[in-house]
């Protein structure tokens, strides 16, 4: 009995040297995720856990409540009667903090999808019964997304003045930290060359995940443009918070094309044989033509005799 209220009256006085004090409050940590599970926060991501960890240093605060008061791309959002709303303020229930009692207040936080990476000081506001404190902390954004080109092909793969429906197919990879979101690639061809129809130079795709390498396929025409020669055409690649412009550089051969300057012979008899036709050809391309064959298409009424 004597113990007990040796106890009690200890606890008596503890209790009466911190009821005159007010709460004291201090930031431990901010932790995107945990402690033991951090996660990476990045542009564009939603209802992003942050851990808030607080140590109260004062006298207790009842009722505590912490608010964060959001700004630049971060906003909180939520549903209420079926409607999305969004917020810049958002705050949780601490309850009752002892003094040198800890507290952890949870956080879901989104990030607007342009966000630059970097750290941001974000103002926290811990309130209780007659008490009110403003505190910061430190929120890091650091992840991005970045796409590459790491291959390209063609098909053919010899292209020549007018060849039509040409194939380009590249492989681009995400390697960077977060998503990369409405990811779109865009071929931009020089001068003399077309899309071979309506949307064949756009690829979109979309959500692009770490890591993740994906092809994609333009189709285009080459014009009667001059050869041989080499070409560049940009691969455009956007998607939100970022871009980037690759060149692609392919060869057009030359292009051996033939035209008739001439023909004799044309004094032909009904049932007669052995009757000649002299065909003169100019090649009117830019490249040698060499081991030409010619073979001569002759309707149902002729008939060719091999010698």
């Amino acid at each position: 009995m004597v113990s007990a209220l040796l106890l009690l009256g200890s606890f008596s006085m503890a209790s009466a040297q911190t009821a005159g004090l007010r709460p004291d409050f201090l930031v431990v940590a901010a932790t995107w995720g945990s402690k033991s599970s951090p996660i990476v926060a990045s542009p564009g991501d939603s209802n992003l856990p942050l851990f808030v960890e607080l140590v109260n240093e004062g006298g207790s605060a009842v009722n505590a409540n912490a608010t964060l008061k959001l700004w630049g791309p971060f906003y909180y959002s939520y549903y209420t009667d079926g409607k999305l709303v969004y917020s810049r303020d958002e705050t949780v229930r601490l309850g009752t903090v002892e003094s040198g009692g800890q507290a952890l207040g949870a956080f879901f936080i989104s990030i607007k999808a342009d966000a630059s990476d970097g750290v941001y000081v974000i103002p926290l506001t811990i309130s209780s019964d007659g008490f009110t404190q403003d505190l910061n902390l430190s929120v890091p954004i650091t992840g991005y997304a970045s796409i590459k080109v790491v291959g390209v092909g063609y098909n053919p793969p010899s292209m020549f003045p007018g060849e039509q429906d040409v194939e380009l197919e590249a492989y681009v990879v995400n390697d960077g930290t977060s998503l990369a979101r409405n990811a779109t690639v865009y071929l931009s061809l020089p001068s003399g060359f077309l899309p071979a129809w309506g949307n064949s130079t756009v690829h979109e795709i979309g959500v692009l995940p770490v890591g993740t390498e994906v092809p994609v396929q333009f189709y285009f025409n080459v014009g009667s443009v001059k050869s041989p020669s080499n070409y560049t055409a940009r691969m455009i690649i956007s998607w939100t918070g970022g871009s980037e412009s690759v060149p692609i550089t392919f060869m057009i051969y030359g292009k051996a094309s033939f035209s008739v300057i001439s023909t004799s012979g044309y004094n032909l008899t009904q049932g007669g044989s052995g009757q000649k036709l002299y065909v003169t050809l100019k090649n009117s391309g830019n490249y040698t033509a060499n081991y030409v064959t010619f073979n001569l298409i002759t309707p149902n009424e002729f008939f060719r005799r091999d010698h």
